[in-house]
């Protein structure tokens, strides 16, 4: 898939560029070595938690609206109107469920008429408690922008590291909780200012997992910028604006250093 990114929101005004057509969005694409038809799915942020209020020698369930659709074009699908006690779809339409499907669950007593509606029962046993906000493919400016990180990385180093593209670390823990389990091990192969360390760390801290990180930087920043901003992060900033920050995060890393090539 392709997310698109809100990266900016201040427009370059030099020159002719005030006249030209600004672009304020990135492309983060998504792909994986096997199909998600496979994959356990991405990890979703719980919205709100489902209401049990109903009750019987099954345990506790909730009632769910049996929806209609519209039954033109190629969701057309005659079998799918048919009457449930006397009530009918509405002038072309159909139930969402297929009659085979109503039968089981009458016959299981979990179907329930109430006047002109049909309700299903849906038992606290058989699914998830929480509703979930969707991973959407656009992603705004409320997670962060290349101006945030750019911030957020001058309240860490300072204002003379000398980066202009920085990622905002709630940006990279939000595609890390999704996309990744809590015991994962999250490879970054230009890791730059170290942005995706920080937020290992701190979504670690969120959510108690164990996940690692692995930072690869060939430019000779990769001690005093990538590693350090990690270092400062874990041991805490004292004059730092984040209360977290100040406190540091705790934990601890190893800083290699690739050696000479083995020639055979």
């Amino acid at each position: 898939s392709q997310l698109t990114w809100e990266s900016r929101t201040k427009p370059t005004n030099m020159g002719r560029a005030r006249f030209n057509v600004q672009s304020n969005t990135e492309s983060i694409m998504v792909y994986g070595k096997i199909p998600m038809t496979k994959h356990s799915g991405f990890k979703l942020y719980p919205s709100s938690v489902k209401n049990y209020s109903c009750q019987d020698n099954e345990g506790n369930y909730r009632l769910e609206e049996l929806q209609q659709r519209r039954n033109i074009g190629s969701l057309r699908r005659d079998r799918m109107v048919y009457s449930i006690e006397d009530i009918q779809p509405k002038p072309g339409y159909r139930w969402q469920m297929s009659h085979k499907k109503y039968t089981e669950l009458n016959t299981k007593d979990k179907i329930i008429v109430k006047g002109t509606k049909v309700y299903q029962k849906i038992y606290e046993s058989e699914e998830d408690s929480f509703s979930y906000e969707p991973f959407w493919s656009f992603i705004g400016k409320s997670i962060g922008t290349s101006e945030s990180g750019k911030s957020e990385l001058n309240n860490i180093l300072g204002l003379n590291h000398g980066l202009e593209t920085v990622k905002p670390a709630k940006l990279l823990k939000k595609l890390i909780y999704h996309c990744t389990d809590s015991d994962s091990i999250i490879l970054d192969s230009f890791a730059g200012s170290g942005t995706t360390g920080q937020a290992v760390i701190e979504l670690n801290n969120d959510d108690g997992g164990n996940r690692k990180y692995i930072l690869v930087e060939c430019e000779d920043y990769a001690d005093t910028i990538t590693a350090e901003r990690i270092r400062r992060v874990i041991a805490g900033i004292p004059d730092a604006r984040d209360e977290w920050l100040r406190e540091g995060t705790g934990g601890s890393f190893t800083y290699c250093t690739l050696g000479d090539p083995i020639t055979v």
